[in-house]
């Protein structure tokens, strides 16, 4: 529709144009062509700024809403909002950028919390510093450090990826339990819930994804760690109790029949959707997936995150996803979008909030808890004032360091995964993981190798 629409814009200025110089060629030389109030002899000139993301209904929404608010106050300004898979635009990010093939590459981009630092590393020259227009220190440092490197800030930080626990409390309740039972969980207790659900009304409690290993990142982060160490290079898979114990109930989940696998985003999103499954144990940016089920409504509740009863470091508060908004410098149009970014998602607080009433989103900035719509009842979710649960969550998070490769470790860490589950041990296991992954992320410097580099 939009491209249809500049198409015609495009039609008409060449026909005005056309229409202009003939009349030139009558009048003579003293005659100029006029396309803006008050500019002789110029043609006005529209920039235009393109923006890469994924997820229509969260964060290409928030890329849509920014370009409507900001196209009504700047006229000369078009924007682009292109949706993608989030691994296609990794894909076509680093290829472009390797090529310097900046002509198939967009203005803005978002890019996921877990994944910049690699970008920051190889393509050190590519993204624009941003801290002539933003001030850092009115953001959470947990996200302000996620988007710098060595001491230069390069990211309009946007959503927080505190995960909460989203439950049906109509499914809940057949099963004999009340709102109370699901608050301050340990995932021990979870299961137990879980097995009653099942057996009282046939849906699962849980979706697992054996590609995407989100659920253990969840339980790593809830105690602090990670796969690598604080440092973020010193690999930290073989003897790290804490992951060992996030698989050993990750296993448990499925072997007493509470979660089921699903393979991708669509089969995840159908799961809770369709009725399959009595929860969702993710960011809170997956709220507005779940409201796009609209005879769901009032059936859900907000509650925090079981906690690990085995680890006495984990807490009910952790993080999964989040994304930052980049400028890639050589672009072209950098001093163009770091208007456009600074007056929507980096300081305009009237926008922040009206993505808070559109997408639910949680904003990395320290005030966001005074926006007015934070405060607002959600009635999808029983009237749950549910954005105040989220940004208590969000302050409480455990800090980690998330290195350079964690979907290289989850991509060694889910192929032992199955052989656990079918009984292997898994000190073995992951004792073959950690060899793995040492070869991906290579010397402690951070200079990475490529899978396809290890013999």
């Amino acid at each position: 529709m939009e491209k249809s629409k500049s198409k015609k814009r495009r039609i008409l200025v060449s026909a005005i144009l056309t229409g202009a110089l003939a009349m030139t060629g009558c009048a003579g030389a003293g005659s100029a062509v006029s396309q803006a109030p008050g500019e002789t002899g110029q043609v006005a000139k529209k920039t235009k700024l393109t923006m890469w993301a994924w997820d229509d209904s969260f964060n290409v929404k928030a890329a849509k809403l920014a370009k409507d608010y900001y196209e009504k106050e700047h006229p000369d300004v078009e924007i682009e909002v292109v949706s993608r898979e989030r691994n296609e635009i990794v894909g076509k990010l680093d290829y472009g950028l390797a090529a310097q093939a900046y002509e198939n590459l967009p203005d803005i981009v978002l890019v996921e919390d877990y994944e910049i630092q690699e970008f920051f590393l190889k393509y050190e020259d590519e993204f624009a510093e941003l801290s002539d227009v933003l001030d850092y220190s009115e953001f959470m440092d947990y996200k302000t450090s996620l988007v710098s490197r060595e001491g230069r800030c390069y990211g309009i930080p946007f959503d927080s990826g505190a995960a909460v626990m989203f439950y049906r409390l109509d499914l809940i309740e057949k099963a004999g339990y009340k709102e109370e039972d699901m608050e301050d969980l340990t995932w021990e207790r979870f299961i137990e819930i879980g097995k009653a659900v099942r057996e009282k009304t046939g849906a699962y409690l849980l979706t697992v994804e054996p590609k995407d290993l989100g659920i253990i990142r969840i339980m790593l982060q809830s105690a602090g760690k990670w796969y690598v160490g604080p440092n973020g290079t010193d690999v930290d898979i073989e003897g790290n109790q804490v992951l060992k114990d996030a698989i050993c109930i990750y296993k448990k989940l499925l072997d007493e029949g509470v979660a089921c696998t699903a393979l991708g985003w669509d089969e995840f999103v159908s799961a809770f959707q369709s009725g399959k499954v009595a929860s969702v144990v993710s960011g809170c940016w997956i709220a507005s997936t779940i409201q796009e089920s609209e005879e769901q409504a009032g059936c859900w509740r907000v509650a925090r995150i079981p906690k690990m009863g085995s680890c006495p470091e984990s807490v009910n508060a952790s993080n999964i996803g989040g994304s930052s908004w980049y400028l890639l410098k050589n672009k072209g149009n950098v001093e163009e979008a770091k208007e456009f970014m600074a007056g929507t998602f980096g300081e305009n607080k009237e926008f922040l909030n009206e993505l808070v009433g559109e997408i639910n989103l949680v904003s990395t900035r320290k005030d966001a808890g005074s926006l007015p719509n934070y405060q607002t009842p959600n009635e999808y979710f029983g009237n749950e004032v549910i954005l105040r649960t989220f940004a208590k969550v969000a302050e409480e998070v455990p800090g980690v360091n998330y290195g350079l490769n964690t979907y290289d470790a989850e991509e060694q860490l889910s192929s032992e995964l199955q052989s656990i589950i079918n009984g292997s041990d898994v000190d073995e296991a992951l004792h073959r993981v950690q060899i793995k992954v040492v070869s991906i992320i290579g010397d402690a410097a951070g200079h990475p190798l490529k899978i396809s580099q290890i013999s």
